[in-house]
C-alpha cells in the first residue's frame, strides 16, 4: 500500500467513474483507497437515486472523483478492476 500526504490531495477533483451499480463503485472506492488515493462518491438522490438502476443513459447513480494529480493512476487501478469495457 503506498502512503501519500494528505497535503498533496489539494488538487481539483474530476470524475473517474459512473456506474449504476454500487457493487462497481465500492469495489473501486476500497482499491483506490488501498493505493492511497483519496476519492469521492457522489450518490444520486431523489427519484434518480430510488430508480436509477433502470434509468438509461447518464442518469449514474455512484460518481467517483479523484484529484487531478491521481487520475491516471487511478484510471489505471479502474482498468485493472472493472475492465475498459464497464459500461459507464
Amino acid at each position: 500500500m503506498s502512503e501519500k500526504n494528505s497535503d498533496e490531495h489539494s488538487g481539483k477533483f474530476i470524475e473517474l467513474h459512473a456506474t449504476r451499480d454500487m457493487i462497481y463503485s465500492d469495489m473501486l472506492k476500497g482499491a483506490l483507497e488501498e493505493e492511497g488515493i483519496v476519492c469521492l462518491v457522489k450518490r444520486a438522490t431523489g427519484i434518480h437515486g430510488q430508480y436509477g438502476a433502470s434509468l438509461p443513459g447518464d442518469l449514474a447513480m455512484f460518481r467517483i472523483y479523484v484529484t487531478e494529480e491521481d487520475y491516471e493512476e487511478a484510471n489505471n487501478i479502474k482498468e485493472q478492476i472493472l475492465g475498459e469495457n464497464e459500461e459507464d
